[in-house]
């Protein structure tokens, strides 16, 4: 069955902030406008997708297109969240058809990779995968070292941006964007604090924690965003969890952040694995590929050790010497990109081996973290 689908009119807006809360805060507090101020606001209007029946939306899929770098190369990327049907209207298919609007909408809008703020068995059948690789720190409660957390003030932005500027991994945020996400105090759908990091005086870190959930009070403090001095961040985490009456905090990284991996192991606190949490695709592979071609160029060389790359709509063709390596599917690319230790990640079959000499020196390659950019 085929929807009219289209953005949200201004005057519809009330009406779809209803909509939602109903959905995702009937059982909880909290309101969803307040909380994810990228998404539902005026200037955004035309990426929230609905279905309208009875003279009102009843079905939505929210985008929020931004761009973010990947140890330099520059991707834009549709955040999709707040995917949700009224209960009246379930059962009709209409979720499946916002999500193919919102893939084509931001193909149309430059995104060639996609991230969705869920794992339910709707993406999954839709070709999008959970893999990536982040690592864990779990840190006792404790001393903070020679440094001082302190809580972030308004004065502080310049600084905040700063450090986040100077991070290989990350979402380009404009200021606009800091401004309304520190003011709604919200980290990956929880309440949250930010914290500034002080040496000697000096700034030289920040972490961005959430607070303690009444539901789980013996769960560790989550560390979901961070930039800065590596040494200074880990001096935090102890005394960080300390302030919340907490007995552990997490903290969640890229697994190449050698000075953490090394201070962690020194300080025999406990290391995991984590997927991406969330589920996400290549939606436009050539696009996708294009922009990853620096990064291709600096680990394999200009001319790519030899590897030839055919983008396909939904995957990939990678020959070497002779050999091809067939990827048709929008979730074998992406597992084979950022790798991982899901099911789904192991699941792509191996390259031969000419053509695997060459990926296995590129990938998988490092995935976006959302912080505070969850939508």
């Amino acid at each position: 069955m085929s929807f009219p689908i289209s953005g949200c009119r201004p005057e519809e807006l009330p009406a779809l902030l209803e909509l939602v809360d109903r959905i995702f805060r009937s059982r909880r507090p909290g309101q969803m406008g307040r909380e994810y101020p990228l998404l539902f606001s005026e200037a955004n209007l035309e990426q929230l997708r609905i279905i309208r029946a009875d003279g009102k939306p009843v079905a939505h899929v929210g985008i929020c297109l931004r761009d973010a770098t990947i140890l330099g190369c520059r991707i834009r990327v549709a955040g999709i969240g707040s995917v949700g049907t009224d209960p009246d209207y379930r059962g009709r298919g209409m979720a499946s058809a916002l999500m193919e609007d919102a893939r084509r909408h931001s193909i149309l809008h430059g995104a060639s990779l996609m991230l969705i703020s869920g794992t339910r068995g709707l993406y999954h059948r839709l070709g999008y995968v959970q893999v990536g690789r982040f690592l864990s720190v779990i840190a006792p409660a404790g001393a903070g070292g020679g440094v001082l957390p302190r809580r972030f003030g308004p004065a502080d932005l310049a600084t905040v941006i700063a450090l986040h500027q100077r991070e290989p991994i990350r979402y380009l945020r404009p200021r606009d964007d800091w401004c309304a996400m520190l003011a709604c105090e919200n980290l990956m759908n929880q309440p949250a604090d930010l914290w500034l990091v002080e040496e000697q005086g000096t700034t030289v870190a920040y972490v961005a924690t959430q607070r303690p959930s009444e539901s789980a009070v013996d769960r560790p403090i989550r560390a979901y965003e961070f930039a800065g001095d590596r040494r200074a961040v880990v001096e935090a985490l102890p005394a960080l969890a300390r302030h919340y009456g907490a007995a552990e905090i997490e903290l969640v990284c890229q697994p190449e952040e050698g000075a953490i991996v090394a201070e962690a192991r020194r300080r025999l606190w406990r290391t995991g694995w984590r997927p991406f949490p969330g589920t996400l695709g290549v939606i436009d592979a050539p696009t996708f590929l294009a922009a990853i071609r620096p990064y291709l160029e600096e680990q394999l060389g200009r001319d790519l050790a030899g590897l030839e790359i055919e983008p396909l709509p939904e995957g990939a063709i990678f020959r070497r010497a002779g050999a091809e390596y067939r990827l048709e599917t929008r979730g074998a690319l992406t597992a084979l990109l950022f790798g991982g230790e899901t099911d789904e990640a192991r699941a792509i079959a191996p390259a031969p081996e000419p053509v695997a000499e060459a990926l296995n020196r590129a990938f998988p390659m490092p995935l976006l973290w959302y912080g505070y950019n969850y939508v």
